[in-house]
């Protein structure tokens, strides 16, 4: 199929120089096609860098397809759209929004607790002593310990295949990376630069600054970016793991969900994007897992469920899908 629509378009696939011609063409496929195509016109390459008469300008070419595969996957039209949409929404009303979830508003109570400088682990983690006091300002219940044998709790063997994963009322943890909602929100007020690492230190950065403590608005672009990162890291939990946790499925499963309460209403031109929801459940074997992904973000009120449905706000869908096309992009080049 590629060999003739080359020769329908005029491309002579035996000139090396034409593999990045070719690409242009390849790029334009629809989702289903574009990865067969890539890895055909690879093998192509492949073969005449063994048996061609000029070797080193196929090299050349396989280097354009290698480079090539580096592209960021595509991103759905419809979720394009949807950002565009919102991002024309009232700024007032999206920052009002950010502002209004606990990623956001426990940022003075987080500042104010930092003071100059906290104690970190090694690994640049909550300190155990400090864990129950962090995690609380964003409504978890933990506590920090160096053993859990005798409070170690574990999912209940049977379980709604349509319902989150359920979780302890207490997380009983060694470390702050086992309790995923902090875990996220620690890494998104580092990617945020409100707190900064030093060797064994934690301490307000360049956008602490400029954070108001009186409970007024925070910049925009600051509040974007926390929520953003948090929504990321929540997605992409277990992804970057070994691929036995089947982190990166279980990210799909939740992607899936939250895409039609981000894009639902928008594009036809609902004037406050508000009414979106998820259409039918999909039930799947990663779905307690994914469902508990989407309950670490209403947790935090970047969501809504209601009756099995995902509501995304209209003032929040430009920051959960560019969340979404970060994670999906950070899970491609994994």
């Amino acid at each position: 199929a590629l060999v003739g629509i080359a020769a329908q378009l005029g491309i002579n696939l035996d000139e090396p120089a034409s593999i990045a011609r070719m690409l242009d063409v390849v790029f334009e496929f629809d989702d289903d096609r574009l990865q067969d195509a890539l890895d055909l016109l690879h093998d192509y390459v492949h073969f005449r860098t063994s048996t061609g008469p000029d070797p080193e300008d196929w090299d050349e070419a396989h280097a354009v397809i290698e480079e090539a595969g580096d592209e960021p996957m595509p991103v759905p039209d419809e979720l394009l759209d949807a950002i565009e949409f919102c991002d024309r929404l009232d700024p007032n009303v999206r920052l009002a929004a950010l502002a209004n979830t606990r990623v956001v508003s426990a940022v003075p109570e987080l500042l104010a607790w930092l003071g100059k400088s906290q104690g970190v682990t090694p690994a640049g983690g909550i300190r155990r002593a400090d864990i129950a006091t962090v995690a609380a300002m964003i409504g978890v219940r933990a506590e920090g310990v160096a053993k859990i044998i005798d409070k170690e709790w574990h999912p209940p063997l049977e379980f709604d295949m349509n319902a989150p994963l359920p979780e302890p009322d207490v997380y009983y943890a060694r470390s702050s990376l086992d309790i995923p909602t902090l875990a996220a929100w620690w890494e998104a007020l580092q990617q945020a630069g409100l707190i900064e690492r030093t060797a064994t230190r934690i301490r307000p950065s360049y956008a602490a600054a400029t954070w108001p403590v009186d409970g007024t608005f925070p910049p925009y672009a600051d509040a974007d970016m926390l929520v953003m990162v948090y929504v990321a890291e929540v997605l992409l939990e277990g992804v970057l793991e070994s691929e036995w946790n089947f982190g990166l499925p279980v990210m799909i499963d939740a992607i899936a969900r939250l895409m039609p309460a981000v894009t639902a209403d928008v594009v036809d031109g609902d004037s406050d994007g508000a009414s979106g929801h998820s259409g039918a459940p999909l039930t799947t074997l990663f779905a307690p897992r994914a469902l508990r992904k989407i309950s670490h973000l209403e947790r935090v009120g970047i969501v809504e469920t209601r009756d099995g449905a995902i509501r995304v706000p209209g003032p929040l869908r430009s920051t959960v899908g560019r969340a979404i096309i970060a994670a999906m992009r950070i899970a491609a080049q994994s």
